[in-house]
């Protein structure tokens, strides 16, 4: 059994046709988080087997941290992933980024400074970070919404309304923010969007403008791993159930 543990998450969503309703199923995956090769093994002896013996699935997003601070489990990850029956998509999570020791430097008693966390292997082993596409006349939105700070600067954050860990905040940079905003003014009112995030979007620093964004379509589902306090926002943890959504005729059924 890993750590932290897994869950999948099953959203089974109705799409509707040209000439008959069509169905769909979305299985969203919180973790695993798996932290070596002997865990990564159990997962795919586990987890990821059971999802490749699945034929129900259309497609599977995991909702980030598919490992545990060692970004060089994302290529034999990705690689286990590439056997899956369907399409698969990464939100990215704060331990998927490359972690950078600090290095030693030649004059006695000095270091070089280490160099801030990215999502570098992520890029390059799994895909973008923000990624949009279509898939059963829903358009389908991820975000990486992890903001690498200075560890002095996230402790001195005063709005304890954010999510944050030791050296990171939830947040949207200003070009993040107006790639979405273009994005949702092309979407028709009719289309339904989800949206999916590691961290809940009203726990993310500048909500007020994330806020205004989201209004500018009408049919919005948000879809995160860490826990929100705002009910309308789906929350794909290890200490959840199975929650499920159904979308019919453009509309959807709770």
């Amino acid at each position: 059994m890993l750590r932290h543990g897994f869950l999948t998450l099953a959203l089974v969503l109705a799409l509707g046709g040209m000439f008959r309703p069509k169905s769909g199923r979305t299985a969203f995956v919180c973790g695993p988080q798996v932290s070596d090769m002997e865990q990564l093994g159990k997962a795919r002896k586990g987890l990821y087997r059971e999802l490749r013996e699945r034929t129900d699935l259309t497609q599977i997003i995991f909702m980030g941290d598919l490992v545990m601070d060692d970004a060089g489990l994302l290529a034999p990850t990705a690689a286990t992933l590439d056997s899956l029956p369907c399409p698969w998509l990464c939100v990215p999570g704060d331990h998927d980024r490359d972690f950078y020791k600090r290095a030693a430097s030649l004059r006695p008693g000095k270091a070089l400074p280490a160099r801030e966390r990215d999502f570098s292997s992520f890029r390059k082993r799994l895909h973008g970070e923000d990624t949009t596409w279509m898939a059963g006349g829903i358009r389908w939105i991820i975000l990486n919404n992890i903001r690498t700070l200075p560890r002095r600067q996230v402790r001195e954050e005063q709005d304890a309304s954010l999510y944050r860990g030791n050296d990171y905040i939830g947040g949207l940079n200003g070009r993040q923010k107006a790639w979405l905003e273009n994005l949702l003014k092309t979407v028709p009112p009719k289309r339904p969007v989800v949206l999916c995030t590691h961290i809940p979007l009203n726990r993310c620093a500048g909500a007020d403008s994330l806020g205004r964004i989201l209004t500018l379509h009408p049919d919005i589902r948000q879809i995160c791993c860490v826990p929100s306090d705002d009910d309308g926002i789906l929350s794909v943890s290890d200490h959840g159930g199975i929650c499920i959504l159904d979308h019919k005729s453009g509309r959807w059924m709770e």
